[in-house]
């Protein structure tokens, strides 16, 4: 193989390690962004309603004694 050859085969490795690189950083934000929305307390009360309720009667029973 030629300098040419062998330069032209580094720059597509390159740009094909780039474009993963890229793709790669875009699924870990999009990661972070869904486990920042399940770990908000909005979130969390909204969906176990149930558990809210019986940890706010356990501490207001806890505390009337």
């Amino acid at each position: 193989m030629s300098i040419t050859e062998d330069m032209h085969l580094l720059e597509t490795e390159l740009e094909l390690s780039k474009q993963d690189f890229h793709q790669d950083v875009q699924r870990m934000a999009n990661k972070i962004h869904e486990v920042r929305d399940r770990l908000k307390p909005k979130n969390f009360l909204v969906h176990r309603p149930l558990l809210v309720l019986g940890l706010s009667l356990l501490l207001g029973f806890i505390t009337a004694y």
